[in-house]
């Protein structure tokens, strides 16, 4: 539309934003409106002020918002999907991508004049307005309404499924074949999980032994998809693209396979790994140390990097524990205002978490990760630890595989007790739950080395330090020091060399912890044995005593690593280890940093660690942290309280049947993702 005619209409809600281009890989430049921009003009002082304000600014925010929640629980129930899909039945995944997402929207009347911009011309020639009559990228209201649309359409397609409706053939389903699934890894009872993100239809599902089960989701997905965005052929849009993007269906992206690319990771359903392609990794690298050539980095340049190293975190956990320097980074200055620049100096802190990132990006694009090391679960071992100026000490029971209980100790040099800030003390550098926390790296390593079995088992721990507790969950830390922050990153490693499951740290009353308490103060320990307790054999002798366990079971006392402990002191000094450091034993030998040549040390059983090779039952007997008498269930029910074991709440056959996104479903409603056929 010519601008000399949009002025002679004059509609009351025209608004002219400005039009940019956002670069894509392999494709056209996809076009996105600014619509969070106002219309400024100065004044006769010389003022600029808002004369007219944003689209989105101006928008009534209508649009239903449970659809667009459920973007952040597509990657976490796909992982628990293939973590509870039995190993022997393979998963096969499938996508289909909605081309021009947005648009497929239409705008209602005279809305459209909300989206104008102006058409990009050679000069001299006439203004044009684009008035679009569909929904454009960079308005607010765009996402929850598309969103609402493709879960309906994912709504459609698994009523489809459950109801066995016959559906007419569709021709895209050829392009939507299936791999061969040998007998064996079929499923008696199929299942499959249907998620939506955004435009993407992510499908991941199990074979039948008929080997109908994959076939009729496509053809129900396909169904779906055309019943909220019906092709060309039933619209009469002339030159109209199919809904089912044909480019990326040409490429393969429908077709059932064990292995596949989709949100960004490599997906394997027969072996239960993700991992980062290597393509990808190794440009998340290149960006990364390009953008440390410089000693400072403009704050947007450095978000982008790091929303990037976040993505790839999601299914590298070790990587979670190095993201506090980076957090504390970002954090606004002493203004309230937010940094334009990060310094990256040759010895900054961030610096040297960039480039240890690096490192792991090239690991995890290596070694896929196991959605056993990713998915929180039920701890397979559970300990209890504490710590003070003495040392640290604490108990390990498991609540599977029978393993002789296990107690440890460690006496902290005396350089380390007389840095720990007290009242007599204000100038120390060391925090008592700094040691609360290298206490929690003691007890890890030592169930990581003397556990039957550590290999993708779930973790779990009770601390009486609420900070400590509060580290371990979100592997980051907020402390004024970097100590902290050092000992988060050291355990992330340890767990991810040696493939170890999610650890899950809950807190328990100080005056509950008892054995932990005695186990890690020797003064304590002598004043309420009674004797001398400076020798193991005494020790373990007096703990026996005091803390007697069921059904004739002895305690065994361990000790940690020497390598391990020596990192641990190291970092409690105030000294930053070169990541190969916590690698493994022969990691303290590396030079500089290079390309990830070190096999991490990966534990085994050592003699003596397995009794019996037999499961526990429920009402197996242990102690819990105050030496009280119990069982596997009870100590199980504690860890069950954690919200990270807390399943997500079942999706409704129809979205708008769930009162709030993350609400239970209602009695008598069915509820789907993952599901299986009767």
């Amino acid at each position: 539309m010519l601008w000399s005619d949009l002025q002679k209409l004059r509609p009351k809600n025209l608004k002219i934003s400005p039009v940019a281009v956002v670069p894509q890989v392999g494709r056209r430049g996809r076009i996105i409106l600014d619509l969070s921009f106002p219309v400024w003009q100065k004044n006769s002082e010389g003022v600029a002020t808002v004369i007219q304000k944003s689209v989105n600014e101006t928008t009534a925010l209508n649009a239903p918002k449970g659809p667009v929640k459920e973007i952040g629980k597509v990657l976490p129930r796909l992982l628990r999907y293939m973590r509870d899909v039995p190993p022997e039945q393979w998963i096969l995944f499938s996508k289909l991508d909605i081309s021009d997402g947005f648009w497929r929207l239409i705008v209602k009347g005279d809305d459209c004049y909300n989206f104008a911009y102006v058409l990009p011309q050679k000069p001299g020639e006439p203004t044009r307005i684009v008035v679009p009559s569909a929904v454009q990228m960079g308005w607010v209201e765009s996402p929850p309404y598309f969103c609402a649309v493709t879960e309906t359409a994912r709504d459609l397609t698994e009523f489809h499924i459950q109801n066995r409706t016959l559906l007419p053939a569709n021709p895209i389903e050829q392009q939507m074949d299936v791999q061969h699934v040998p007998m064996k890894a079929r499923a008696d009872k199929p299942s499959r999980c249907l998620q939506v993100y955004v435009d993407d239809f992510c499908l991941a599902a199990t074979q039948s032994k008929d080997e109908r089960h994959i076939p009729t989701i496509s053809r129900a997905g396909i169904h779906s998809i055309h019943s909220v965005f019906p092709p060309p052929e039933v619209t009469g849009h002339e030159n109209g693209k199919p809904p089912l993007s044909p480019k990326k269906l040409d490429k393969g992206d429908g077709q059932w396979r064990v292995k596949k690319e989709k949100l960004g990771f490599e997906w394997n359903g027969r072996r239960r790994t993700v991992r980062l392609p290597k393509e990808k990794a190794k440009k998340y690298v290149c960006e990364t140390k390009t953008m440390l050539h410089k000693k400072r980095a403009p704050i947007k340049k450095f978000q982008t990097a790091v929303g990037r190293l976040r993505h790839a975190a999601v299914i590298l956990p070790a990587a979670a524990g190095f993201f506090t320097p980076i957090n504390n980074a970002l954090k606004p200055g002493d203004d309230g205002r937010q940094r334009s620049h990060i310094g990256l100096g040759l010895r900054s802190e961030v610096r040297e978490v960039l480039l240890d990132l690096t490192v792991l990006l090239k690991l995890l694009s290596r070694r896929p990760t196991h959605v056993c090391e990713i998915v929180p679960e039920m701890p397979k071992f559970a300990g209890y630890h504490d710590a003070a100026a003495e040392g640290g000490g604490g108990v390990w029971f498991s609540l599977q595989q029978q393993m002789q209980p296990l107690l440890w100790r460690l006496a902290f040099p005396e350089d380390i007790k007389k840095s720990v800030v007290s009242l007599n003390n204000q100038g120390g550098t060391i925090t008592n739950s700094d040691l609360e926390l290298a206490a929690e790296v003691c007890a890890i390593a030592v169930i990581l080395y003397h556990a039957p079995i550590i290999r993708h088992q779930a973790l779990g721990t009770l601390c009486d330090n609420t900070p400590t507790v509060s580290w371990i969950t979100k592997m980051a830390s907020k402390a004024n020091t970097p100590i902290s922050g050092r000992l988060i990153r050291g355990l992330a490693i340890l767990l991810y060399c040696h493939h170890a499951g999610p650890l899950l740290t809950l807190h328990v009353p100080g005056d509950d912890n008892t054995m932990a308490d005695i186990a890690s103060r020797p003064t304590k320990a002598k004043q309420l044995f009674r004797r001398c307790t400076n020798s193991d054999d005494d020790f373990t002798s007096a703990f026996s005593s005091e803390f007697p366990l069921p059904d004739g079971q002895t305690w065994r006392l361990v000790t940690i690593q020497d390598w391990i402990v020596l990192n641990i002191f190291e970092t409690l000094r105030g000294k930053r280890l070169e990541m190969q450091r916590w690698m493994g034993p022969n990691g303290s030998a590396t030079g500089k940093r290079g390309n990830p040549t070190l096999r991490p040390t990966i534990s085994t059983s050592t003699s003596g660690d397995c009794q019996q090779k037999k499961e526990l039952t429920p009402c197996s007997r242990l102690l819990l942290p105050s030496g009280e008498e119990s069982t596997v269930t009870k100590l199980r029910s504690v860890f069950s309280q954690s919200a990270k074991l807390c399943d997500m709440s079942p999706k409704p056959l129809f979205w708008p049947e769930s009162q709030t996104p993350d609400g239970s479903l209602p009695q008598g409603k069915n509820s789907t993702s993952p599901s299986r056929d009767s």
